[in-house]
Formats: C-alpha cells, structure tokens, sequence
C-alpha cells in the first residue's frame, strides 16, 4: 500500500541529539562519564522527562540522592540546548520534497514538553510540519501504544497506510504493532530510497 502520510521521530533522525554534546566539556573523562550516564542520569531518567515530569523536580531529588554530581545533574536542564545539535539537511531536503508532493509529514516524538520549545526557535522548519506529537505534552512516550493512537486518531490518519521511521527497533516496532508501516532510520538516502520504492515519491 502506498503510504498516505509519513511521520518522522525528531531526536537523530531530522535533528541531532546527543548528551555527550554537553558532557565531554562537564565530564571529560569517558570512564567517568560512562558511569554517571549508566548510574546517574540514565536513559531511564531521560525518559521520565519525556514522559513530562518536571526537570526541576526530578534533577532536583536526583542532586539530592547524588551530591557529588550535583552541578553535573542540574546542568542537564540549566543547559539542555547544548545536547542539541544541527539539523539533518538531507532529511529537511526530504521533507520538502515530501511536502511538494502533496505527502502529508508529521512528527512522533519522545521529547520533554519544556525543551521543545528550544527545539523550535533552534529549528522553526519543524513548526512547519503537517503536525507532531510529543510525549512530554500527551505524558506518554513511545512505544506505548497510546502515542500511536494520539496521532492517527487527531490528525485522522489511516493507519495501514502511514509510514513512520525511528532510530529505535522498539518503537519501530511499536508502530508495527499499531497498524503502521515502519522501518529503522539508518540515513537519509535510505529512507528516500524506501519511500520511492514505496511510491510516494
């Protein structure tokens, strides 16, 4: 089936975002820095604040449980905007051309409801998408299949017939189970390949 609609995940597919953009500066030591990310600030924590707990709140007891790495800890709100980094100009390129072509573009994303904003004055082409949804808003991240549901049912998308790729198997597969097409990103040019093939462009 040809896709009608095509969703995009934000973080590392149309934008880069990577912690260590901050924390080789604050943490120059790999080892060290390994384990304050394996012990302390965990991809467990990141996803809480996706889910839309409050970054004062929850670095805060977080400070509190770890003192030794508090200013480390507190820095990841305070100076959130450095993890952030360029855009994918090959996929901005893509989502032109989608939209050229008539092809509705939307973004799923799980992102923290009080950095999106930062996301949008770094990168206002997002504001241009046909929709997004993010987790930190809906308080529920991917692969839950809600999320899934937030965005076929507001936008009034068919669900056989929408695309979507993530940089993660899990939520890749998350949408599978939610009755959509879906692919791992890998890059750019793959993604447009398989879009092609698709017909959709």
């Amino acid at each position: 089936m040809i896709p009608s609609a095509v969703v995009f995940d934000v973080g590392n597919v149309l934008v880069e975002w990577n912690r260590d953009r901050l924390y080789v500066e604050l943490i120059p030591e790999a080892q060290k820095r390994a384990d304050f990310f394996n012990e302390v600030l965990t991809m467990q924590v990141n996803l809480a604040l996706d889910a839309g707990v409050p970054f004062g709140a929850l670095l805060g007891e977080l400070a509190d449980m770890h003192p030794r790495w508090r200013s480390e800890i507190l820095a990841f709100n305070s100076r959130w905007g450095d993890t952030l980094g360029p855009q994918d100009d090959a996929m901005v390129t893509l989502v032109g051309d989608l939209k050229s072509a008539g092809v509705p573009v939307y973004a799923l994303t799980n992102f923290a409801a009080e950095k999106w904003p930062v996301a949008l004055e770094r990168h206002p082409w997002l504001d241009g998408l046909d929709g997004a949804v993010i987790s930190g808003h809906e308080r529920v991240t991917k692969p839950d299949p809600k999320i899934y549901d937030v965005l076929v049912e507001r936008y009034e998308l068919d669900r056989a017939s929408t695309w979507f790729t993530d940089d993660a198997v899990i939520n890749v597969e998350g949408a599978r189970a939610a009755g959509w097409q879906a692919e791992l990103f890998v890059d750019a040019a793959t993604t447009r390949h398989i879009l092609s093939s698709l017909g959709v462009l």
